[in-house]
């Protein structure tokens, strides 16, 4: 058993799931309000101001619930970072370190390539086969967590396009570039909020794996687990012996009697006693 693994707190997971969560609604409320803005630029002014306070007040709301967001995903991949590490042999090693797995969000460029390959590695120790609390050497050839790729390449696309199209309404110099920017703003909260929900179900699964550290869970020692309980026989059936007590009368056999013995004129005959010969005459006495 391991007794050096560390387990990842529940918690921690759970919450940043749950924020993650948050955004997805809120990207998905910007969106909307977003296509409601844009459409209600026909109608009267009053109706396209409060649309657009309405938009701007979401938009506003997402940023500030973001800050939270991300502050808990840089701790929980430093913490799931060390517990994975933790279910690691001696003579093994991982490519990236604790350290990077917290300072590359803080980089560009290189937060949109690497920050995956930190999750995809995490999560190959995380999920890989353990044998006596310890991951088995072959994780790195398990295949890749294609969730994640989705889950980054849809965010970083959707923030990109949300950004672009924030720009491209700013700078509109008539109503219908100013349309196409917020029709841009609403497809890229849509893609985000959908990275987003993939990254929330990724983190939810693999925290739940890293909470806990099966003794040994390889596939030898789940077969000899179930051969035992399936491959037992059946007890025997015992069938009691048939006594003259539980037999019916018409099972019992008749057996013939002669009624002439059971008369009462015959007597019974007579059998010859023959008695021992005595003699009168002194024995002979020893001389």
């Amino acid at each position: 058993m391991n007794s050096n693994f560390v387990p990842l707190n529940i918690g921690l997971t759970k919450w940043t799931s749950a924020m993650m969560w948050v955004n997805v609604g809120l990207q998905t409320l910007i969106s909307i309000t977003a296509v409601n803005y844009q459409g209600s630029l026909d109608g009267p002014l009053s109706n396209a101001v409060d649309a657009e306070n309405l938009y701007l007040s979401v938009s506003g709301f997402s940023l500030l619930v973001w800050v939270p967001t991300f502050v808990l995903l840089v701790v929980w991949i430093a913490k799931s970072h060390t517990s994975t590490s933790s279910l690691l042999w001696a003579d093994d090693y991982r490519k990236y370190s604790r350290g990077w797995s917290i300072g590359v969000w803080f980089i560009p460029f290189a937060n949109f390539f690497s920050t995956p390959q930190v999750f995809i590695e995490n999560e190959r120790i995380a999920t890989g086969r353990r044998v006596s609390g310890k991951v088995d050497k072959g994780w790195r050839v398990q295949p890749r967590d294609q969730h994640i790729v989705w889950w980054f390449v849809l965010f970083f696309v959707g923030m990109l396009i949300s950004r672009g199209g924030a720009s491209a309404a700013n700078s509109a110099t008539d109503i219908d570039s100013y349309r196409t920017g917020l029709i841009l703003v609403a497809i890229g909260a849509l893609s985000s909020a959908a990275g987003i929900a993939i990254g929330a179900i990724h983190i939810r699964r693999v925290g739940e794996k890293l909470a806990t550290n099966p003794i040994d869970d390889s596939p030898t020692t789940q077969t000899a687990r179930s051969s035992t309980t399936v491959d037992q026989l059946p007890p025997p059936t015992f069938t009691p012996l048939r006594t003259e007590s539980n037999v019916s009368p018409a099972e019992r056999p008749k057996i013939p009697v002669d009624e002439s013995l059971l008369s009462g004129n015959n007597q019974r005959p007579s059998i010859p006693v023959i008695k021992p010969t005595t003699s009168t005459e002194p024995k002979e006495q020893k001389q």
